[in-house]
């Protein structure tokens, strides 16, 4: 890929997320890593191009902004990972359950995943986390 998204030797098709390696970013010389934040920012650049293509203008190249990583390990355990400083612990468990809230649309839906949240917590209800497969003798 190029610093456009646009696949090399092509003109008009583009990549991102896990199918795009890019390897001109000198902050990530071995390729952008395999994030959805990486995706979600190519997205937003590659439709903000495909609008300057339309309009003859030159497209901005991607440029990849870190915000962290975070990842819940159990009950109460975390990391973050910002790129100011690393935490885990409890204070990370919250700062991720606060973080994972805030995109949620609408205060209801906020609410309510919330609530389903601390029932989960407080119940110690595994249901929410369990993938259940039939039996094969089920059918």
């Amino acid at each position: 890929m190029d610093e456009h998204n646009v696949v090399k030797e092509t003109k008009n098709i583009f990549a991102i997320g896990d199918q795009c390696f890019q390897t001109n970013d000198p902050d990530y010389p071995n390729g952008h890593p395999q994030l959805a934040q990486v995706a979600i920012q190519q997205g937003k650049l590659l439709a903000a191009n495909l609008k300057r293509l339309v309009d003859s203008e030159a497209m901005k190249p991607f440029n990849y902004f870190n915000k962290g990583s975070m990842a819940i390990i159990s009950k109460y355990k975390a990391v973050v990972d910002l790129p100011r400083g690393f935490f885990k612990g409890f204070p990370a468990w919250l700062v991720w359950l606060f973080i994972h809230i805030i995109p949620i649309a609408g205060f209801r839906n906020k609410l309510k995943l919330a609530y389903n949240w601390f029932w989960s917590f407080i119940t110690n209800d595994p249901t929410l986390r369990l993938i259940i497969r039939p039996d094969k003798n089920d059918k």
